[in-house]
């Protein structure tokens, strides 16, 4: 009589034989078995997620992510050395700390694998006719999630889906942090001339000293840059940003920041006869990850692996796979900038 108890869910470390290829071994064919890529999808997918230090992706405190902000000063001045009169007063109300951060909710990304046990039980009779298919489920599984983690990083919007956290096109921006430059009639404004200014105002900025350090931008806009580099001589330099991903860079006062486009950023089309192409600037150290260990899992922020089984006559049975994520973004500082370049119509690429 079969015996069946339900396990639940618990930490998935391999995934059997998630690739083969064929190759031959003195004169016989054979199936050689290569090893998980898991740690590569980071690599194919993301960019961002993978800029974002390993320092600042930490356990969240709460299921809201709130930082308490400092934003009045002791006030200080010259005062007569001889009596120190008239010196600055400074009240403790007056020095009171700001709780008014809104904070970013922690949201959960998953996706599940249902293996019906018929079909499964021919599939494994026939002797996996088209490979583990199991093990190539759960690959495409882990590549999609990295790719649409990487997605929301760039274009997640509360507002829009409550389920969803904020990605960099939907966290706020000050106004004097918005730039427009108009690339269209014969004298073309210069979209590089723009990025140095942003660069100075933000490393010179005596209240909030912020650095940028990348520049994003969508498809369409690194292309103007590109031909604005050519059109006016400006040399754009080559800098690794991630292992394997070699981007161009351009100089500024302070130093060299590199250009990374994304597919998932967004530009517009059509706004009073023309279109606008979109770059983003930030300090990548001001651009935090919030995330919550899932319970039976690694004490990993990075996306998971979970079997549902079933205890079926001393073997594990698996009926769903899931991969679970808790977190969200955080970007501190009001440390984004973004440049709005007006464009002829017809430039846009991506349009949300």
């Amino acid at each position: 009589m079969a015996v069946a108890q339900n396990i639940g869910f618990y930490d998935f470390k391999e995934t059997d034989t998630l690739l083969q290829a064929s190759t031959n071994l003195n004169g016989f064919s054979v199936n050689m078995n290569y090893d998980d890529e898991i740690q590569d999808y980071r690599r194919m997918e993301t960019k961002l997620w993978q800029l974002i230090l390993a320092g600042n992706k930490k356990p969240a405190a709460a299921p809201t992510v709130r930082k308490v902000i400092k934003d009045r000063r002791a006030k200080i001045g010259f005062v007569n050395r001889n009596d120190l009169s008239d010196s600055q007063s400074n009240i403790k109300n007056d020095l009171r700390r700001n709780f008014d951060d809104p904070g970013q909710e922690v949201k959960a990304i998953a996706a599940r694998l249902s293996f019906p046990h018929f079909a499964r039980s021919m599939n494994d009779q026939q002797g996996r006719p088209y490979g583990d298919e199991v093990a190539e489920d759960t690959d495409d599984m882990m590549r999609e999630a990295y790719r649409f983690l990487e997605m929301m990083l760039f274009n997640g919007d509360a507002n829009t889906n409550p389920l969803e956290f904020n990605g960099l096109q939907s966290q706020s921006i000050l106004d004097d942090h918005v730039f427009q430059v108009d690339i269209r009639g014969v004298q073309p404004q210069r979209i590089w001339q723009t990025v140095n200014e942003i660069v100075m105002r933000a490393t010179t900025d005596r209240e909030t000293l912020r650095r940028i350090t990348h520049v994003f931008t969508t498809g369409a806009a690194y292309v103007a840059i590109q031909q604005e580099a050519e059109a006016f001589g400006l040399k754009l330099l080559e800098k690794e940003v991630v292992p394997g991903l070699n981007v161009p860079s351009i100089m500024t006062g302070d130093g060299e920041k590199p250009i990374i486009s994304s597919p998932y950023l967004d530009d517009l089309a059509n706004v009073s006869g023309h279109d606008v192409l979109r770059v983003y600037l930030l300090d990548i150290n001001a651009v935090e990850w919030h995330g919550v260990y899932p319970f039976g899992g690694e004490r990993s922020l990075e996306p998971q692996i979970f079997d549902v089984t079933n205890y079926l006559n001393g073997e594990y049975l698996v009926t769903e796979r899931m991969l679970l994520l808790y977190g969200t973004p955080y970007l501190k500082n009001n440390g984004l900038y973004r440049i709005d370049i007006l464009a002829p119509l017809g430039s846009a690429w991506n349009i949300s």
